[in-house]
C-alpha cells in the first residue's frame, strides 16, 4: 500500500509536470533541502522529477551537470539515507521487543543492577545505531540531518526515557521496601543522637562507650545516605518519565521528612567540625554536591519540597570550617642533612678502598744499586 501511494504521487507529479515547468535548478535545490530536512523520500521525487523533466527537454540540461553530476548524487544520498532509516527501525523494533529485565529480590543492590542494565541497554542500542550510520559514507550534513527523521527521534527516546518505563513496575515494588528500611534507619540515626547528646551532658559518661556510639551513628549516617541515592537512582534524575505510583509510594512513606533531616543531620555534623584537612574538606564538598543533585531529583518529580534554605545553611556551615594549612618544610635543613649524608659516604668509601691493587704473587720492585745509578 505504501509503495502504489508513492508511486501514484510520482505519477501526479509527472503529470502536472508542463502545467508548472519549474526550473530544473529549483527542482535540484528542492531535492536537495528535502535530504537536509531528512525527508529522503521527498528528494528521491524531487530527482525523479528532474530527469524526467531533461529526458522532455534536452535543453534545460545541455551540458549534462545535472543528470551526469548533481542528480546522481542527490540520488545515490537519497538510497542511502532509505537504507540506513530502514535498518534503524528494525533496530528500534528488535530493541524494544527483546529488552527485558530479571526479577531481583528488593534491595539497594538491585537499584543499583537495574540501573546499570538500563544504562548498558542504552549504551548498546547507540553503539548499533552508530555502527549502522558508519556503513554508509554521505556528507556530514546529510549524516546530521537523519537525526530529523522519525525513528531516529522515537530512538532517542527509548533510550533516555523508554527504557526507564520498562523498569517502572520493578521500582514501585522496591520501593516500598527501600522506604520501610530507610524510615527505620532514620529512627535508628535519631535514637543513637540523642544517647550521644546525654553522654556528652554527663560527667560519669564512659569516654569508650561515647566513642563507640559515635562510630554506630557515622554508619547509619552512610547507610542512610546510601538509601537516599538509591531512590534518587530510581527516579532517574532529569530525564525520568512520569511515575505517578513510585512518586505516591515515595511521597506517603515520607522521603520528603527524611531528606531533611539528613540535611539538618549534615549541617549539625559539619558545624561541630572546628578544622578539618584538605582531604576532608573536599569530601564535605562532595556530600554537599551529592545531596544538592538529590534535592534537583526530588523537586522534579514532587517527591519533595525545595530544600534550598536548608542547602544555603549545608553550604555556610562548610565554608565556615577552617581547613588546615600544611606545615612548612625547613628546606635549608633538609639540604644540608642530605650534604652531610654524601660527605660522611664519600668517606666511608675512601677508607674501605684498598691501598695496594697489584695482583696477588707479583714481585716487589727493588731500588736500584749505587752502582746502577744513573750518572749526573
Amino acid at each position: 500500500m505504501k509503495n502504489a501511494s508513492k508511486l501514484i504521487v510520482i505519477i501526479l507529479f509527472l503529470i502536472s509536470l508542463p502545467l508548472y515547468a519549474q526550473d530544473i535548478q529549483e527542482v535540484y535545490e528542492e531535492a536537495k533541502s528535502a535530504l537536509l530536512d531528512g525527508n529522503y523520500e521527498s528528494a528521491q521525487l524531487k530527482v525523479s522529477m528532474a530527469y524526467a523533466m531533461i529526458d522532455d527537454d534536452q535543453n534545460i540540461d545541455p551540458n549534462g551537470t545535472f543528470k551526469k553530476k548533481l542528480l546522481p548524487k542527490i540520488e545515490q544520498t537519497a538510497n542511502d539515507m532509505a537504507v540506513i532509516v530502514k535498518a534503524l527501525e528494525e533496530l528500534n523494533l528488535q530493541s524494544q521487543e527483546q529488552l527485558t529485565f530479571p526479577d531481583l529480590p528488593a534491595s539497594r543492590e538491585s537499584v543499583s543492577l537495574y540501573t546499570q542494565l538500563a544504562q548498558n541497554a542504552g549504551s548498546d542500542m547507540l553503539h548499533k545505531r552508530d555502527s549502522i550510520l558508519a556503513m554508509h559514507e554521505i556528507d556530514a550534513e546529510y549524516r546530521e540531518a537523519l537525526r530529523k527523521n522519525q525513528v531516529y527521534k522515537e530512538m532517542d527516546h527509548f533510550i533516555s526515557q523508554g527504557i526507564v518505563e520498562k523498569l517502572s513496575e520493578k521500582f514501585v515494588s522496591i520501593a516500598g521496601v527501600l522506604t520501610d528500611s530507610l524510615n527505620q534507619l532514620n529512627e535508628n540515626y535519631k535514637s543513637v543522637s540523642a544517647n550521644i547528646e546525654k553522654m556528652k551532658k554527663s560527667y560519669a559518661s564512659n569516654r569508650v562507650q561515647r566513642q563507640k556510639l559515635e562510630k554506630e551513628l557515622e554508619r547509619i549516617s552512610q547507610e542512610r545516605m546510601n538509601y537516599i541515592n538509591a531512590l534518587s537512582e530510581m527516579l532517574a534524575g532529569e530525564t525520568s518519565p512520569e511515575n505517578p505510583e513510585l512518586r505516591n509510594q515515595l511521597t506517603q512513606n515520607n522521603v520528603e521528612g527524611i531528606f531533611s533531616d539528613v540535611i539538618r543531620s549534615e549541617i549539625e555534623h559539619i558545624q561541630s567540625l572546628s578544622e578539618v584537612d584538605s582531604v576532608t574538606y573536599r569530601e564535605l564538598m562532595k556530600n554537599y554536591d551529592r545531596i544538592k543533585k538529590y534535592n534537583q531529583i526530588f523537586l522534579k518529580n514532587n517527591i519533595s519540597a525545595d530544600q534550598s534554605e536548608l542547602l544555603a545553611r549545608y553550604e555556610q556551615a562548610i565554608q565556615s570550617v577552617k581547613i588546615q594549612q600544611p606545615s612548612e618544610t625547613n628546606t635549608v635543613l633538609i639540604v644540608i642533612i642530605i650534604a652531610v649524608a654524601l660527605i660522611l659516604i664519600v668517606l666511608l668509601l675512601l677508607l674501605i678502598k684498598p691501598k695496594d691493587k697489584r695482583v696477588p704473587g707479583t714481585p716487589i720492585p727493588s731500588e736500584p744499586s749505587e752502582q746502577n745509578k744513573p750518572k749526573e
